[in-house]
C-alpha cells in the first residue's frame, strides 16, 4: 500500500500544527527567501500549498506524473528525477505552531503523547535542509526513504 493511500487524512503532528508551502512568498520579515519560483520544472505556477492544517496530512507535493486519487500537479516539480520524471520538492516551507512549549519539555511532550495515542514511536526532526544543497546521492535517499531521526516512546 502506498504512504499516500493510508496517510492522507492521518494525523501526523499535533493538533496545534500547520505546515504550508508557499513559493509565492519571496521574502520572510525583509529577508530574501531561497526557495520563491514562478513556475517549476515542468512549467506549473505554484500556489500556496497547505500540507498539515491542525496536525491532519491534508494533501502532497505533486508534478505532473499521474497519481491515483489526485486530479494533478501543483507545482512542485523541482529535482531532476529517474527515467526523465521530475522530483517534487518544497519551495518555502512554513511551520506554524500555535501552542510553543520550552525545548527542554519537547521531548517528554512527544513521549506523552505518543502514550496517550498508543503509538510505538514518535519523530524528532532535528535539521531540514533544502535537498539542493545536498549530492545527488543523498538527495534520491531522502527522497526515496523519507527518512527522520525518530525517537522511541519508552
Amino acid at each position: 500500500m502506498c504512504i499516500r493511500d493510508s496517510r492522507q487524512g492521518a494525523r501526523i503532528l499535533p493538533e496545534w500544527f500547520d505546515v504550508v508551502d508557499d513559493p509565492t512568498q519571496k521574502e520572510w520579515h525583509g529577508r530574501p527567501l531561497f526557495g520563491s519560483y514562478e513556475v517549476d520544472r515542468e512549467g506549473v505556477a505554484p500556489g500556496p500549498l497547505s500540507l498539515v492544517e491542525k496536525g491532519v496530512l491534508k494533501t502532497f507535493l505533486l508534478t505532473r506524473q499521474p497519481e491515483l486519487g489526485f486530479a494533478g500537479s501543483n507545482g512542485r516539480a523541482r529535482l531532476p528525477g529517474s527515467f526523465g520524471a521530475n522530483g517534487a520538492a518544497i519551495g518555502n516551507l512554513f511551520v506554524r505552531a500555535r501552542e510553543t512549549v520550552p525545548a527542554a519539555d519537547l521531548k517528554k511532550k512527544l513521549i506523552e503523547m505518543c502514550q496517550q495515542r498508543n503509538k510505538p514511536y514518535g519523530m524528532i526532526v532535528r535539521r531540514m535542509d533544502f535537498p539542493s544543497s545536498a549530492s545527488f546521492q543523498e538527495v534520491r535517499r531522502l527522497l526515496s526513504n523519507c527518512l527522520l531521526y525518530t525517537s522511541r516512546c519508552v
